[in-house]
């Protein structure tokens, strides 16, 4: 759009902006909107961010653990603290998920969402835990798992031995016929084959990277020699690249990189929470307040990361140049 067209941050202003603190950029952009001074809509081509994309399976860095921020290596958020903070940054060694041993109570399941709500331990684990089962009863050369009632069958067994959901009746033997749970294993096949995407991505990522079949292997405990051979191979016919090219482009459309993890908004809220009541100790105001519609906050939180040590939230570029044009279409005096 034109920059005499809407009204917003001068080019230089959001270049100035550029190495302050999201916080600091976000109170500027109100400030702006609120006063109703006339400028140019920046491009959004800010310096970006150090961004680990979040994963989707049950894995560590994805439970809904472990979201606190990380040393942008400078005062801001510019180009330069994002160099420095990829050469200083090492690449954490990642050990396989295990299924737990025993039953876990769930209390209390969120209400729409199919997944536990309380306790504390049920609810952190259940995406890590949905991915092990899936490892352990599923080929990674699996494709729609509904469609094959056996398979279904075992993960549904696995998952029920695993936790204790509210209302289930153990009368019934099998959980795929007690009536209350449709839903919950319904939304629980919906994860499985979730978790199955993912598992065939990151081994396909490490075919791309050449890594040796040793280390592949050992990171992936329950495949074995023979069916990834058989995994590489599809992964090289025609119809498989021209699959893969197709979701690629879909993915491209996606607008930045949500932090979310295998849980999901669920599972963020009570990071959130937590660093929410850290930045209130810090005396910092909320930089999303004026984001008022809780889909609109939630889409845009979702793309922002806590830094512990700077006490600032940052993102890419792109999320960035979205919530320009929505300060400009939706703050005041433009409501």
């Amino acid at each position: 759009m034109s920059n005499n067209e809407e009204t917003g941050p001068s080019d230089q202003d959001a270049d100035e902006m550029d190495n302050e603190g999201e916080q600091q950029y976000l109170d500027f952009l109100s400030a702006k909107h609120s006063q109703g001074l006339q400028g140019g809509l920046d491009d959004g081509t800010d310096a970006d961010i150090d961004t680990d994309g979040a994963g989707t399976d049950g894995g560590a860095e994805t439970s809904g653990e472990g979201t606190g921020g990380e040393d942008t290596g400078g005062e801001g958020t510019g180009a330069d603290a994002a160099t420095e903070k990829k050469k200083q940054k090492k690449q954490r060694i990642r050990k396989p998920n295990k299924r737990g041993i025993g039953r876990l109570v769930i209390a209390k399941m969120a209400p729409g969402k199919f997944e536990p709500l309380e306790p504390e331990e049920p609810r952190k684990c259940y995406g890590n835990q949905v991915g092990c089962i899936l490892r352990e009863c599923a080929s990674i050369n699996d494709d729609d798992l509904r469609s094959k009632e056996h398979l279904t069958q075992l993960l549904l067994t696995k998952l029920h031995k695993r936790f204790k959901f509210p209302d289930r009746d153990d009368s019934i033997e099998q959980p795929w016929d007690d009536p209350k749970m449709k839903k919950i294993n319904n939304h629980a096949m919906g994860m499985f084959s979730n978790d199955l995407a993912s598992w065939k991505g990151r081994v396909k990522r490490a075919i791309e990277a050449e890594e040796p079949l040793s280390k592949i292997l050992e990171e992936n405990p329950t495949l074995t020699e023979e069916e990834f051979q058989k995994f590489k191979d599809t992964c090289a016919t025609e119809a498989a690249k021209a699959k893969a090219a197709k979701f690629k482009s879909l993915q491209q459309r996606n607008t930045g990189k949500h932090r979310l993890g295998s849980r999901g908004y669920l599972g963020k809220r009570p990071i959130w929470d937590k660093e929410d009541a850290e930045r209130e100790a810090a005396g910092i105001p909320d930089p999303f307040a004026k984001f008022t519609n809780p889909l609109e906050r939630d889409f845009i939180r979702a793309r922002y990361k806590w830094d512990k040590e700077k006490k600032v939230f940052y993102t890419d570029p792109i999320t960035r140049k979205l919530i320009r044009i929505l300060v400009i279409i939706l703050l005041p005096p433009y409501i």
